[in-house]
């Protein structure tokens, strides 16, 4: 036992219990033999951090953007919600950080996109991550400026291809569907409720013994976010016991679990991600979602809203005019809101409009070559980039399980049941 985590044992002791969903997500929970469930057998698999609760400034989720853009205040926010409520059409005042001097880290992606590309299929892909990396740090650097927009749509273009055009059509479909009124709430950071978001989480990571640390924030503009060894659940999100699941099973196996895994590759690049890979990485979430029938009514709405109104945003939608279009679908003014702010993010990001052209373009490529799922298991791997991968030598045998021998679950094998016992 190392000095930091003694040191940090003995501040434990100090503060009292914590709670458990934290020491489950921590891998410090104690088993008690005498209440049925299963103990642990062996070592862990990988060492476990103390938790903590970092800033969300310390987010390293899917690309360099979301690292850099700021969020409406929580307390604007209420304010926001209460007037729309009220039937006043409140328009936000978003305030973004100085954004950083990139120059020279665009001039080293620039370099890399340059002169990798001739150096064979591995170099290329090395090389379209660079160019869609350089993409992302211009936009960066434009956060919160009038040259937002048209930069977020040049690294998230509409997408027009087969998938593309067959995710407008569900959209519009799903959009219409009609949800059931909910039996039952749950707040999504109530550590003292087993079917809460947090709660839930907890026993998902400590039941794969993953070394990641859960903790709740009041600093995100969605529900849940996944970053590096680290899963941030916002506070005081009212949601269905299915859909705290469902949220647990996205982050942990769409997210978590790959990156995880990504360390133990030969080769850097599932770490780094390829092109494309985030988007991916997506819409295998959306299809691990599906395969547990969790799924419903009221998460295919959701998604259809989303990507209809990235769409309204692509074509100039301002925040009024973003608001409306959810309330137009039969949101409350209170989800309406946050759809707004999640989609237009630093002016305008609308990344909604990738979940679903990648969950149909995944679930294509899944059904035509089993062979890439194991791929995208193994990290951030994109569809086209997986197929490279195969035919390369950086090919590696994968087992069949999450996200190869890392983890002892199927893929569909995973017990989110809220009743679950840990370890099951």
């Amino acid at each position: 036992m190392d000095v930091s985590r003694r040191a940090w044992l003995r501040g434990t002791r100090r503060r009292g219990r914590q709670p458990r969903a934290n020491r489950i997500a921590s891998g410090t929970a104690r088993r008690d033999s005498s209440s049925g469930r299963p103990s642990w057998r062996g070592p862990p698999l990988a060492r476990t951090a103390a938790p903590c609760e970092p800033s969300w400034k310390q987010l390293v989720p899917n690309s360099i953007v979301f690292s850099k853009i700021d969020r409406l205040f929580a307390c604007a926010e209420r304010q926001i919600i209460e007037a729309w409520e009220n039937g006043h059409a409140e328009v936000p005042v978003f305030r973004y950080a100085q954004p950083p001097d990139l120059s020279e880290l665009m001039a080293l992606l620039e370099s890399v996109a340059t002169n990798a590309a001739s150096h064979g299929p591995l170099a290329e892909l090395y090389a379209a991550r660079a160019r869609e990396l350089f993409l992302e740090a211009r936009l960066v650097e434009a956060v919160g400026t009038v040259a937002f927009r048209e930069r977020a749509a040049e690294r998230f273009p509409v997408d027009r291809d087969v998938h593309g055009r067959h995710a407008d059509v569900v959209a519009a479909e799903w959009a219409r569907l009609s949800v059931p009124a909910a039996t039952r709430w749950v707040v999504s950071d109530d550590d003292r409720d087993p079917q809460s978001l947090l709660s839930v989480l907890g026993a998902l990571v400590g039941s794969m013994r993953l070394a990641i640390r859960v903790s709740a924030t009041s600093d995100l503009a969605c529900t849940a976010a996944t970053g590096d060894g680290f899963i941030l659940v916002q506070r005081g999100i009212r949601l269905r016991p299915e859909s705290a699941r469902r949220i647990a099973l996205h982050e942990v196996l769409g997210h978590a679990a790959p990156r995880l895994r990504a360390r133990l590759e030969p080769i850097g690049l599932f770490a780094v991600g390829t092109a494309r890979g985030s988007e991916d990485e997506e819409g295998r979430a959306l299809l691990i979602e599906e395969r547990h029938a969790l799924m419903d009514c009221e998460r295919r709405r959701e998604l259809g809203v989303r990507h209809l109104t990235a769409l309204a945003v692509r074509d100039g939608a301002d925040w009024v005019e973003t608001v409306r279009h959810s309330i137009s679908a039969d949101f409350s003014p209170r989800a309406a809101v946050r759809v707004a702010a999640r989609v237009l993010r630093g002016g305008g990001l609308a990344r909604e409009l990738i979940y679903l052209p990648a969950w149909d373009r995944v679930k294509s490529a899944f059904a035509a070559d089993p062979r890439i799922e194991a791929t995208l298991e193994r990290g951030r791997v994109g569809v086209e980039a997986a197929r490279v991968l195969e035919r390369s030598s950086a090919k590696r045998r994968d087992d069949g399980r999450v996200v190869g021998r890392l983890f002892p679950a199927s893929r569909l094998d995973v017990d989110v049941r809220s009743d679950a016992p840990i370890g099951k």
